[in-house]
C-alpha cells in the first residue's frame, strides 16, 4: 500500500545511507506484497525512477516479479516499460503449483504463461520464471518434462532457487540435487541459473525468518 514516493524514498534512503559515490544500481520489486496488487504506484514508482530529473535508472536494471495476476501482466505491458518481468512459477504442474501458490486456482498455468509470452513480445524482454527447487515435490524427472513442454522455444531464462531449510512442510534439496536439476534442464535447451543464496547460517535466507518468527508465534500462544 506504499505510494510511488514511499517507494522512491527507500531508494533515496539507501542512497543517502551508502555515502558519497555509491548509489543503488538495481531494483527489484517483490517479497512482501505482490507488486501488480499495488499496480498505479508501482507504475508511478517505475517512472519517476526513471526519469533523468530523478535516479535516471536504466528500465533493463529493474525486475518485477509477480505471482501471476493475469489481467495486470497485460496492461503492464501496455505501459512499454520494458521492465523485467519475473513470474514466480514453481511447477509447470497446474495440481503442484496450486499445492505451492494457492492463487494459480484462480489463474491456471495456461493463461499465466500465455500472458507472460504477450509481455515479452510487446516489451522485446526475456522474461523471466523463478523456480523454488523442493526436495521431494518438484524436482523429479515429470517437473523437467512439463517445464520443456511448457517453456520449450520460449524467449525465457529460468531462475533456479533451492529452497532454504526451515521447520515448515517443504524440504530443501542437496547442492548435488540442485545442480542435476540444472544440467537436465541445459540438456532440454532451456536457458537457467542457480539463484546464490545468502544468509542461510543465521536464519535470514528467503523464507527463514518468517518461519522462526511463526514458530516463536506458536510457542507462546
Amino acid at each position: 500500500n506504499l505510494s510511488a514516493g514511499e517507494i522512491l524514498g527507500q531508494v533515496l534512503r539507501v542512497n543517502a545511507d551508502l555515502g558519497s559515490g555509491r548509489n543503488i544500481t538495481n531494483v527489484v520489486l517483490m517479497g512482501t506484497g505482490e507488486p501488480l496488487g499495488n499496480y498505479d504506484a508501482v507504475v508511478g514508482f517505475l517512472r519517476l525512477i526513471h526519469q533523468k530529473e530523478s535516479l535516471g535508472m536504466s528500465m533493463r536494471n529493474i525486475s518485477l516479479s509477480t505471482c501471476g495476476l493475469v489481467p495486470e501482466i497485460y496492461r503492464f505491458a501496455e505501459e512499454g516499460l520494458g521492465a523485467t518481468l519475473c513470474l514466480s512459477l514453481h511447477s509447470a504442474i497446474q495440481t503442484k503449483r496450486e499445492q505451492i501458490m494457492p492463487i494459480a486456482r484462480k489463474y491456471p498455468l495456461h493463461q499465466v504463461i500465455r500472458a507472460m509470452q504477450a509481455y515479452s513480445e510487446k516489451s522485446g524482454r526475456r522474461v523471466i520464471y523463478e523456480y523454488i527447487l523442493i526436495a521431494g515435490l518438484n524436482d523429479g524427472k515429470e517437473d523437467l518434462d512439463a517445464l520443456e513442454q511448457l517453456l520449450g522455444g520460449q524467449n525465457c531464462h529460468i531462475n533456479l532457487i533451492p529452497c532454504n531449510a526451515t521447520d515448515g512442510r517443504f524440504a530443501a534439496p542437496t547442492k548435488g540435487q540442485v545442480y542435476r536439476f540444472l544440467a537436465e534442464l541445459e540438456e532440454r535447451g532451456l536457458s537457467a541459473t542457480v539463484r546464490r543464496t545468502l544468509g542461510e547460517d543465521i536464519d535470514g535466507a528467503c523464507g527463514q525468518l518468517r518461519a522462526r518468527y511463526l514458530g516463536l508465534l506458536d510457542r507462546t500462544e
